[in-house]
């Protein structure tokens, strides 16, 4: 998506003009770019406590080879700029392939539970507020743009699932991303040892530690201060 429209981004509030629209950067210098990405963090539960899902990114793509948060990707059209539940949703599907007990999953939302998060509207001027959107998430920064994070509880534990990310590059290839399984509550600035690792859809016996040294991605940045606040909303549910 190349949409460029006029924004206003707050903590709890996006405002943006879909009638004032540009094409590229120099179109629209007078307007703020947004290119509104979704993401979420997934939490499952394991024998050595709960996880969450990360991806080593790869390609020719920003942060290659550092981790992020699965699922995660720009909104493609105005309606999931308007709603980026929509962009997670697609995302979900086109990214997390999760096979439980040699039965693939479909739609993962089955087996998804929401984290209490805040209140987030966006509000389309174009529109005069008849079409806010009203969600449960956060808005973070993330180089020029704003993305719309989650965070959900898989309802089944870790030694039941095998896990395969479905992101594919500009030819329509596989790009066989790592996956890996990382406790909630180690330390995230250093070298962790994941509790699991999938590749291909398979359960790697690889015991090499992953490095989450220094800045990686805007998600598990994120999630890194976002993670102080699991236990108590686990402890909720």
């Amino acid at each position: 998506m190349n949409e460029y429209v006029k924004t206003t981004a707050l903590p709890t509030r996006i405002e943006i003009d879909t009638n004032r629209q540009a094409t590229n950067r120099v179109e629209g210098k007078d307007k703020h770019p947004l290119w509104l990405a979704a993401s979420a963090a997934i939490i499952v539960n394991s024998d050595q406590g709960p996880c969450v899902l990360l991806v080593q990114r790869k390609g020719a793509t920003l942060h290659s080879g550092k981790w992020a948060l699965i699922p995660a990707g720009a909104s493609e059209c105005l309606a999931e700029l308007r709603d980026p539940r929509l962009a997670l949703v697609r995302e979900l599907k086109e990214e997390l392939k999760l096979t439980h007990n040699g039965k693939k999953i479909c739609d993962p939302r089955e087996y998804l539970i929401p984290l209490p998060l805040n209140d987030v509207v966006i509000f389309d001027r174009a529109y005069g507020g008849a079409t806010d959107c009203k969600l449960k998430g956060e808005i973070i920064p993330a180089q020029g743009k704003f993305m719309f994070m989650q965070a959900f509880l898989l309802d089944i534990p870790l030694e039941e699932l095998k896990i395969k990310d479905g992101e594919k590059d500009e030819l329509d290839k596989e790009l066989d991303r790592v996956v890996a399984a990382v406790k909630v509550y180690d330390d995230r600035h250093g070298r962790v040892m994941p509790v699991a690792k999938f590749r291909n859809g398979k359960r790697s016996c690889e015991t090499q530690a992953i490095d989450l040294s220094g800045y990686q991605t805007p998600t598990l940045d994120w999630f890194r201060q976002y993670r102080h606040r699991i236990r108590d909303k686990l402890d909720e549910m």
